[in-house]
């Protein structure tokens, strides 16, 4: 239903069991002169017989609460071949080899995006991706005022350190397969530039950049991370404590769900990969 925006589950009292019966929320319809006519918002109630929850990361924990977050960093690198990053499929491969540096599955894994916009050197570049599971959380909390999702996360220590960690081996993985150029776009960390053939990871120019870019600060108000594919965020537990449904995928709620925001926990993985 195009433009409908669900505020919250409906519920009714059967033989002392509660049971999903449909939705309701505010419906802004589209008009064919104007478009979108926010005066014309009006309350809408759908009724169902089956409520399936499927609402992503951030609004699916949102539409709960009114019922009754990976991290990534990012290096790019510029080669003497084409790369043409703009065909065939994305994040096709990875590297694992960072993935449990704790000893307890918290890490980094090195992947490649589909492209990265430098108008003049666009089809010599690439862009890789530093994806983090991260070990410390953050929340999803309800806006008291228009009930949106307010997002509290902030990287922990713990977790910037992998963030840095996946970035270097991804700078040293561009620099031996021979790109001319590499851009962290991590702030106060400038690129690296070699035209050199011959390619040795213990080269001291390259060496010097690289404790550069390793000591680099990803702190909230000297970085920008980016977050895609959000997991986890409504727990599943045996526990009706600690987590939405259990681990068949249900609880007392008298609804279903469909989606990966209901997960033991976030797994940090893309997808895509299998």
């Amino acid at each position: 239903m195009e433009g409908f925006e669900v505020t919250k589950v409906l519920l009714e009292d059967e033989d002392g069991v509660k049971k999903a019966i449909g939705v309701e929320g505010m419906w802004t319809p589209k008009e064919e002169a104007t478009g979108v006519n926010p005066k014309s918002r009006r309350l809408v109630r759908v009724s169902a017989k089956k409520v399936i929850v499927a609402s992503g990361a951030l609004n699916t924990p949102l539409l709960l609460m009114k019922s009754g977050l990976k991290p990534v960093a990012s290096i790019a690198a510029v080669f003497k071949e084409d790369v043409r990053p703009w065909e065939g499929e994305i994040a096709t491969s990875g590297v694992t080899e960072f993935d449990n540096l704790d000893g307890k599955g918290y890490g980094t894994k090195i992947m490649g995006a589909a492209m990265f916009v430098d108008a003049l050197k666009y089809r010599h570049m690439n862009c890789y991706l530093s994806i983090i599971r991260d070990r410390d959380a953050g929340s999803v909390s309800l806006d008291p005022v228009d009930g949106s999702p307010v997002i509290a996360y902030t990287m922990s220590p713990f977790d910037r350190k992998h963030t840095v960690l996946g970035l270097a081996a991804t700078a040293k993985l561009c620099y031996i397969q021979g790109a001319r150029e590499i851009l962290p776009m991590v702030p106060n960390i400038p690129r690296f530039e070699c035209h050199k053939s011959d390619r040795d990871p213990s080269d001291a120019e390259f060496a010097e950049w690289l404790e550069r870019l390793e000591r680099a600060d990803l702190s909230p108000s000297a970085a920008t991370l980016n977050s895609a594919h959000q997991m986890g965020s409504c727990r599943m537990s045996i526990d009706q404590d600690n987590g939405v449904v259990d681990e068949t995928g249900k609880r007392s709620q008298p609804y279903d769900y469909g989606d990966d925001r209901f997960r033991p926990y976030c797994k940090g993985n893309c997808r895509k990969l299998k």
